[in-house]
């Protein structure tokens, strides 16, 4: 519940920070914060772990796909189609490769956290390649 109450105005939000800041550094900031969010999922104990993760990951999440979509507008402005349909395809594609690999890495440790900080660093590395890509000002 926290996480889609956190969802409802991630996009509104991310929006005016990306106003702020930038599109590419909103969406290289967004993914820190998931990677807060990720890593108080196994982290922190107690209920402030999962309470934390749900309102960083529902405060991200849809937001940080948003902002990628327009980013990669931004990219290729002469193929929106081209460049949404590849984006689409990632993204099913993570959909399905990531619960596999957090799966055998769960198998393997015995819980999720080996998982988690794993998917914390792939999203430390998607922050860095988005920021490295921003257009840089003279």
């Amino acid at each position: 519940m926290v996480t889609g109450l956190a969802g409802f105005p991630s996009v509104w939000l991310w929006q005016k920070v990306a106003a702020r800041i930038g599109l590419y550094a909103a969406y290289a900031l967004g993914c820190l914060v998931e990677v807060v969010g990720v890593t108080a999922s196994v982290a922190m104990g107690g209920a402030a772990g999962p309470l934390l993760a749900g309102v960083l990951l529902g405060g991200t999440f849809i937001a940080v796909t948003a902002l990628g979509l327009q980013t990669a507008r931004q990219l290729v402005p002469q193929a929106p189609r081209r460049i949404f349909a590849m984006m689409t395809a990632a993204f099913g594609i993570g959909q399905i490769v990531g619960p596999v690999v957090a799966g055998l890495l769960a198998q393997a440790s015995g819980n999720f956290f080996l998982a988690s900080i794993v998917a914390a660093g792939v999203l430390v590395v998607s922050a860095g390649i988005t920021w490295s890509a921003a257009p840089k000002s003279p």
